[in-house]
């Protein structure tokens, strides 16, 4: 099974980003401090759950030849 990272997937994380942007807004104004941090560990997880994504789709096109 190959992890996929489709355009439809692409748009779909991006659009689901763009509508929390205001709640994430009007949250930051009440809890700064607790939401710069939320939003530094959900960055960095993201950023590795892509990676790993990209790693197993390498992988999947390799176990294809």
């Amino acid at each position: 099974m190959v992890w996929g990272t489709s355009k439809a997937y692409q748009f779909c994380i991006r659009s689901i980003i763009l509508l929390s942007l205001p709640c994430f807004i009007s949250i930051y104004h009440r809890y700064h401090l607790f939401v710069t941090k939320f939003t530094l560990v959900l960055l960095f997880t993201s950023m590795w759950v892509f990676f790993f994504l990209e790693e197993m789709e390498k992988v999947g096109e390799k176990n294809k030849d």
